[in-house]
């Protein structure tokens, strides 16, 4: 099964960085949301989509409510796991940052806990946030593929070499470490590598190349108010068009 995951702030003129999901709106004036014209070109040529084939969605205001609905989906019986992500958005969600919480949180924390409790993540700045949640999905072993849809002045920056064991030409292996908590922390040593998770197909693509048909089972858009400016909420009944949405998320 396939999710195409949307993030609002892919159609920017430029990408934010250092933000809190939840922080305050950003500049009109440095970032411009896309026009209408171009989003549609995109969604349909680029995605595949359509508004006479509207695909089950949901909308969302911060990237890791997306976690929770694909769990609910799971358990419902609605979403058969290991499934692929598309995953389109200024960033790519992987827990790239200073101080390297989410590799501590991940590699000495979570990858540690049976799958039954990873399902249900601790929520926070050094916990699961809207900039790790893939990678909480992906220590859950839900997802088999990844492509990275990346904006126009992303270079993969976001993507930390500590999650890949393998890279190639097209696709790369994203396999997360189990690693051995250090009695002692000494500064360059990196920690030891207990064991990898399994590996996932990694596949970034850019916005101008990405070409795909359109056989997603759902679909997310997340607002992800910190990262983009108020007049891009005016893109929203626009996407919303190819989305079939409950009547709680209309």
């Amino acid at each position: 099964m396939r999710i195409l995951d949307l993030d609002l702030d892919f159609f920017l003129s430029s990408i934010a960085h250092d933000q809190s999901s939840g922080g305050a709106r950003l500049s009109e004036e440095d970032f411009k949301p896309w026009a209408s014209d171009k989003v549609r070109e995109f969604l349909e040529k680029n995605c595949g989509l359509s508004t006479q084939r509207r695909i089950p969605g949901k909308y969302i205001t911060h990237h890791h409510e997306a976690f929770y609905w694909w769990r609910d989906l799971i358990r419902d019986g609605k979403l058969a796991k290991p499934f692929e992500v598309v995953h389109v958005d200024a960033h790519a969600d992987l827990g790239a940052g200073t101080f390297a919480h989410s590799m501590v949180y991940v590699g000495f924390d979570l990858l540690h806990q049976p799958l039954e409790k990873r399902e249900s993540p601790e929520e926070g700045d050094r916990k699961m946030n809207a900039g790790n949640y893939l990678l909480v999905a992906i220590a859950c072993r839900w997802l088999n593929r990844l492509v990275y849809v990346m904006h126009r002045d992303n270079r993969l920056k976001d993507c930390e070499d500590w999650l890949f064991s393998d890279c190639g030409d097209e696709s790369w292996t994203l396999a997360l470490p189990k690693l051995e908590k250090p009695k002692i922390a000494i500064p360059g040593v990196p920690p030891k590598v207990i064991e990898l998770e399994p590996g996932v197909e990694f596949v970034p693509a850019s916005e101008n190349t990405f070409r795909d048909d359109g056989s997603f089972d759902y679909f997310v858009l997340c607002r992800s108010p910190g990262f983009t400016p108020k007049s891009s909420d005016l893109l929203v009944p626009l996407i919303q068009e190819y989305m079939a949405l409950s009547h709680d998320d209309s």
